[in-house]
């Protein structure tokens, strides 16, 4: 016999963008606390959760995923998706071209070289001859993803506190879109990430106008002349904190450009982007873990193997199982590019936005 669930609240909210990600976790720690089946925890804490359940049945048994593998690549996307109130460069991730490299290492994305003339295609008169052009073509290589993990200790009473589950998915959220804007707003490039999109990209000379917010007109029309003048049709502006908000003050217009502020920028910073010629990829799932009985090196910039060759070990190293901790770790595959040159203008040294120049406007 069939029996109807009546209605509970949380059948009645839109859950949070992320959350699926964020359950995977809080019941990974859970159940590795209490020696059970994640999947059986999310179904007991979150019943009508059908995504999170997935998304742990692919966690648990990476052979069985091909039923959950469209929809662990939406949750990765939403996951990434959700941090964007802390992230310029969830923000870009949002509204830029999205594709999947499930089942290939990566892609080429066929693109113009040089900038596009305003008179490709011509008009004619009757009868006579079309003009004829020869397309010059590069390519921007999307791919291979690259692997971004976190790997964090949480003690017992967090993962057993009711408020556990808001205090991880906070701090988790934090580390992912600091390094994210760290990653991307760079001009590092590197074997174990994806390439900053500041590689190769000459900063502009900063306006040397003294009033402020000339100056600050003069260094976004410039930004933006860049782009555009390289085929770009839009432009978003990442700047460091104190610029966006300078910026968000002096741009009263009804429909100011965006402008989203970025930590990992050093003051004076400000980038101009093409969003249509920004593309990323991620990994068909978020790989999510726990373990109460490990062994790790407490280390955030350069952990080491726990053993070496010659007695030497790696120092702090703490027994999760001796301090009753909780080990959980959760693997994001991602890359990006953009699939346009001269799409990405950066100006360093911006005067505009210093505290001491504030006052003018307040």
């Amino acid at each position: 016999m069939n029996y109807s669930r009546p209605l509970v609240p949380e059948d009645l909210q839109r859950r949070p963008r992320g959350i699926h990600v964020e359950r995977s976790i809080i019941a990974a720690a859970k159940a590795a606390l209490t020696k059970t089946d994640p999947v059986g925890v999310a179904k007991t804490l979150w019943p009508n959760d059908q995504t999170t359940h997935l998304l742990l049945r692919a966690a648990v048994s990476p052979t069985s995923t091909t039923s959950a593998s469209a929809l662990s690549i939406d949750t990765a996307i939403d996951f990434v998706g959700a941090l964007a109130p802390l992230s310029a460069a969830a923000r870009l991730i949002n509204i830029g071209m999205r594709v999947s490299l499930t089942g290939r290492n990566s892609i080429s994305i066929p693109r113009r070289v040089g900038g596009k003339a305003a008179s490709d295609v011509a008009w004619i008169a009757e009868g006579s001859p079309i003009p004829a052009k020869k397309f010059a073509l590069d390519e921007a290589t999307l791919g291979p993803t690259k692997k971004m993990a976190l790997l964090a200790g949480l003690t017992r009473e967090l993962v057993e506190y009711t408020s556990g589950q808001d205090t991880v998915s906070t701090l988790m959220r934090e580390d992912f879109a600091a390094s994210l804007d760290a990653t991307m707003f760079s001009a590092t490039s590197g074997a174990n990430q994806p390439n900053g999109l500041l590689v190769g990209v000459t900063p502009i000379t900063a306006s040397i106008a003294t009033e402020p917010t000339a100056a600050m007109v003069n260094d976004l029309e410039h930004l933006a002349g860049t782009v555009l003048s390289a085929g770009g049709s839009s432009v978003v502006y990442i700047a460091s904190p104190r610029q966006a908000a300078s910026a968000g003050l002096r741009l009263l217009t009804p429909s100011p450009p965006p402008v989203w502020p970025c930590p990992a920028l050093a003051a004076g910073t400000v980038i101009a982007i093409e969003p249509s010629a920004f593309v990323s990829a991620f990994g068909p799932e978020p790989r999510i873990g726990a373990s109460t009985e490990t062994a790790i090196h407490f280390e955030s910039v350069s952990p080491q193997p726990i053993g070496s060759p010659g007695n030497i070990v790696a120092s702090p190293t703490e027994s999760a199982f001796q301090s009753e901790l909780v080990i959980i770790r959760c693997i994001l595959d991602a890359a990006w590019c953009m699939r346009a040159t001269g799409m990405v203008a950066v100006i360093t040294g911006a005067i505009w936005g210093a505290h001491e120049r504030l006052s003018c406007i307040l």
